[in-house]
């Protein structure tokens, strides 16, 4: 009987420190930096569909959809950054053109099979449909525009609490800012509505509502309600709404 040993080296798909080993399993690695989360990324096979290269924002697709002639002068191995995206020929001349991933506040419903499908990883960051940009991220991203960053387009399950990233890390020779946790609805809060006709709209609380209003559910919930950016009001259930600042 011949016993053979063989080593198997596994890329960490971001740069970073091990923390801890799992033995027989795999290691726990830290890394300081910016994340952004989004609420879908195509990893829907759990194929892990990862990829890092330079962080590039195309500002034209806040207003307008992306198209393949935004993207005429950009290089390979580019993360790009978009306002909106709508056309399956998008995605396919990025997969062709080699990106290394591919940010968008807003996907067509009707691109989801396609999207799915391929190996370039996706993040959706508001929603589906009809839905205005929130330009919120153009002044995010525009900090780190031409850095290194990492994706992972992972299905979003919110109980394993597992959502897709985007992330920027930082040496130790960089200034890292740690963000403060929001815990409470507040007026004035800028939040981000994730349910009913203003889904994936960016707005402000404007009021607090005194006593749970009954919705269409059935349920009654705390609700606050919401202004959008061309004025309209919505009542919306607190934890319908993702907290921005």
């Amino acid at each position: 009987m011949e016993v053979t040993q063989k080593t198997l080296q596994v890329s960490a798909c971001l740069p970073g420190v091990v923390e801890s080993v799992i033995p027989e399993y795999g290691a726990m690695i830290a890394t300081k930096g910016f994340l952004v989360q989004g609420m879908w990324g195509n990893d829907g096979a759990g194929s892990a569909k990862l990829g890092d290269g330079t962080l590039t924002i195309v500002e034209e697709s806040w207003s307008t959809p992306l198209t393949t002639a935004m993207l005429a002068e950009t290089e390979d191995r580019q993360v790009i950054v978009t306002g909106q995206v709508v056309d399956a020929d998008v995605l396919d001349h990025l997969a062709e053109a080699e990106m290394a991933g591919l940010i968008t506040g807003v996907m067509a419903p009707g691109l989801i099979p396609a999207a799915a499908r391929h190996t370039l990883p996706i993040m959706v960051l508001q929603g589906f449909g009809q839905l205005p940009a929130d330009r919120t991220y153009i002044d995010l991203f525009k900090s780190y525009a031409g850095e290194r960053v990492y994706v992972h387009a992972a299905a979003a399950d919110r109980l394993a609490g597992i959502r897709p990233e985007l992330i920027v890390p930082k040496t130790g020779e960089n200034k890292v800012v740690e963000s403060k946790i929001l815990t409470e609805m507040a007026i004035g809060s800028r939040v981000r509505i994730g349910s009913g006709t203003a889904q994936g709209q960016p707005g402000k609380v404007v009021a607090m509502v005194d006593e749970p209003p009954q919705f269409a559910s059935g349920l009654r919930v705390p609700a606050v309600v919401v202004e959008v950016e061309d004025g309209e009001r919505f009542t919306v259930p607190q934890q319908n709404l993702v907290i921005l600042g």
